[in-house]
């Protein structure tokens, strides 16, 4: 079936996906096989992708084939709409957990930072909250006090009262990291800086809470989650060690595996095209690892006490 590039480009500005990988995180139609088309490079398109790019603009697949109006045009070449741009880099592993996110909730990546300071803004809040109700838990029940200042509590014997004061001014400030706090256990108790900031604590918390397989621990301070939903990386790698090594370095995205290779059925063929974006680099790592692994294994089997008759 045919796709008008044309109409297609118009169709995902109008619906605020800018780029072919928002689209794709959408319909779950690769971004290459988009950006053929938007090249018009791909004529005639399979009849499952023109479905899943018209579900996923809200038109019929017919719409597609059709030219914009010229209305739609102008329009396009002269929006009426504010469009902010800044740029940041991503680790390999975070912008797999961008990828895995709209993967497992079918949303993009533009989705996903249009939501992010609402909902930063939401668990900074519920942060303060806890905190709040435990600081009034504290007073009510001494010596009971939260994770994040129980140090200062246990060193600054007799001076409670100043920790939980401290505490109190550092909700007031906003000031979800703790670094105000921070400063009076240096210059009041002479203490170093807890281990877990107040904010972390509380979203490692949550997070175990809502579904303690879907986080990775948080370790040290300020530390989020390095893998997100370990295991569907499993399931989308096939469990195969340079299938997620492609995914976690960033060598191929998740709305790059084209369509077809999605299926259960075709998981060989799909960790044979993740496999395949693999450079000459990493390919030497990986064999370095497996002879480090084997290594290990056989100087294990050698310490092993024989148990013999």
């Amino acid at each position: 079936m045919h796709i008008n590039p044309d109409k297609l480009r118009h169709l995902m500005a109008k619906t605020e996906l800018r780029r072919a990988a928002d689209l794709a995180a959408r319909s779950k139609v690769s971004e290459k096989t988009i950006d053929r088309i938007l090249d018009a490079e791909d004529h005639n398109s399979q009849t499952t992708t023109v479905t899943r790019l018209a579900r996923a603009l809200g038109v019929t697949p017919e719409d597609l084939a059709q030219p914009p109006a010229p209305g739609d045009l102008r329009q396009q070449q002269d929006p009426n709409a504010y469009s902010y741009r800044h740029a940041f880099t991503l680790t390999g592993s975070e912008r797999l957990n961008l990828d895995l996110v709209g993967h497992r909730y079918g949303v993009s990546p533009a989705d996903i930072l249009k939501a992010a300071p609402a909902l930063y803004a939401l668990v900074a809040e519920m942060s303060l909250a806890k905190r709040r109700a435990d600081l009034d838990l504290a007073r009510q029940t001494r010596p009971v006090v939260a994770p994040h200042l129980q140090g200062a509590a246990d060193m600054a014997t007799g001076r409670l009262g100043e920790v939980l004061c401290a505490e109190e001014a550092s909700i007031a400030r906003a000031d979800i990291f703790g670094r105000h706090l921070d400063k009076v256990f240096a210059d009041r108790f002479d203490i170093e800086p807890p281990a877990l900031d107040p904010f972390h604590d509380f979203i490692r918390t949550a997070a175990k809470a809502a579904n303690p397989h879907a986080f990775s621990d948080l370790l040290g301070r300020g530390n989020l989650p390095e893998r997100l939903f370990e295991d569907d990386l499993i399931a989308i790698s096939g469990g195969d060690i340079a299938a997620a090594w492609a995914l976690e370095h960033g060598r191929v995205r998740i709305q790059d595996i084209p369509a077809e290779l999605r299926s259960n059925d075709r998981k060989a063929d799909r960790i044979a095209f993740l496999a395949s974006c693999l450079t000459e680099k990493d390919r030497e790592w990986l064999d370095c690892i497996a002879n480090m692994t084997q290594d290990a294994l056989a100087e294990d089997e050698q310490k092993e006490p024989d148990h013999g008759l």
